[in-house]
């Protein structure tokens, strides 16, 4: 009778699917019907050989940072097959269940959060300026037992603006599918923008840069939004990174104690320092440039392909996760929010804003 009810879905799916719509992205993993996981959990819970197929890519790539190499989509691809791991685990009672469920809410987080490029840096997250004498620096998060930390610095240049308005174009290089070129803080002084201490105008509170947004009738890269009546009166200075690749620091340069970071000899005056790990909970490290900017229609690489439909299913395969429900306990009128309002609102500029608003939302609350 299981059997026949997972054959009759497959064929009622069939019948109000036209074949044009079928994801063929996904062809090498596991994703067989439509953007909502129950069919998939069923089949995986019931057959064997999709099963252990499922199983050994989730077992792989546990302990690893994953790495994307187009518009998001191995994050997509990383956050359903580990909600499908821990749902379909869940039935068949595998012992990696709470391991796939910690590591199906990283990945969420990964989508909500990071900015998908080519680029080498994409999971590059920053954490501090060098000033030549400070040696040790506290890591975002704890890395996971056995996990290697891998440390990166670029120098930073400073470019100064005058303000004239809410909307600044070409605050950095100009954005392409292979290069990434972070927006690290913004002072009124030379000095403040390469500071280590509290920063003057914060991201996504004050200040927010869109990849790509249309500026009077032109497409225009990497555009600085003031978001309102926190900004400069005058000139300002923009800090970011000069060049698209990160060099790496040699392991034999640093050590790591905890959340501690330590280096042998302090990094030079304005340089910028990046680090790339997965924590103890699974969480990766990011670039913290998405949100927004990866789910909003029409950016750049079309990211919201990915971003969008991995979120939601993601999520639907881990509503009854400990992680996302112990996370979501804190604001759960938030996290339902996000969970339901890109399905209940589509169209308009106004509901497009309610549901970009929901991507900030996730990646605040998980």
């Amino acid at each position: 009778m299981h059997s026949l009810r997972l054959l009759l879905t497959g064929l009622l799916l069939g019948l109000v699917m036209p074949a044009a719509a079928a994801d063929r992205v996904f062809a090498d993993g596991f994703e067989r019907y439509w953007k909502v996981s129950q069919p998939d959990v069923e089949i995986a819970a019931a057959d064997d050989t999709v099963w252990n197929s499922l199983k050994a890519r989730c077992d792989s790539d546990l302990d690893s940072v994953i790495s994307d190499i187009y518009a998001g989509f191995d994050w997509r691809q990383a956050a359903q097959d580990y909600g499908l791991c821990y749902a379909a685990g869940s039935l068949r009672g595998d012992a990696n269940v709470p391991l796939y469920s910690k590591k199906a809410v990283a990945m969420l987080k990964t989508l909500a959060r990071s900015y998908p490029v080519i680029a080498s840096n994409q999971n590059h997250q920053f954490l501090a300026f060098g000033d030549g004498t400070r040696k040790a620096f506290t890591l975002p998060i704890t890395p996971l037992a056995g996990a290697t930390v891998h440390v990166y610095t670029n120098a930073a240049t400073v470019t100064p603006f005058v303000y004239s308005g809410p909307t600044q174009t070409g605050v950095t290089q100009e954005y392409d599918s292979a290069a990434l070129y972070p927006v690290l803080r913004i002072s009124t002084t030379m000095a403040g923008a390469t500071s280590n201490a509290a920063p003057e105008f914060i991201k996504e509170v004050d200040w927010h840069v869109s990849m790509r947004d249309e500026v009077n009738g032109s497409s225009e890269f990497n555009v600085l939004h003031w978001l309102g009546s926190h900004h400069p009166a005058g000139t300002y200075y923009v800090a970011a990174t000069s060049t698209a690749d990160d060099i790496e620091i040699a392991a034999s340069d640093f050590t790591v104690n905890g959340t501690t970071l330590t280096f042998t000899a302090a990094p030079a005056a304005n340089q910028a320092v990046f680090v790339q790990y997965i924590g103890s909970d699974y969480t990766q490290t990011s670039n913290l440039m998405g949100a927004v900017e990866s789910v909003k229609p029409d950016g750049p690489g079309y990211n919201m392909r990915a971003m969008n439909v991995g979120l939601a299913y993601g999520y639907d395969t881990v509503r009854q996760s400990p992680d996302l429900r112990n996370r979501c306990a804190r604001s759960s009128t938030r996290c339902s929010t996000a969970s339901s309002t890109g399905i209940r609102r589509r169209g308009t500029k106004a509901r497009i804003s309610a549901r970009t608003r929901s991507a900030t939302t996730i990646s605040a609350d998980i």
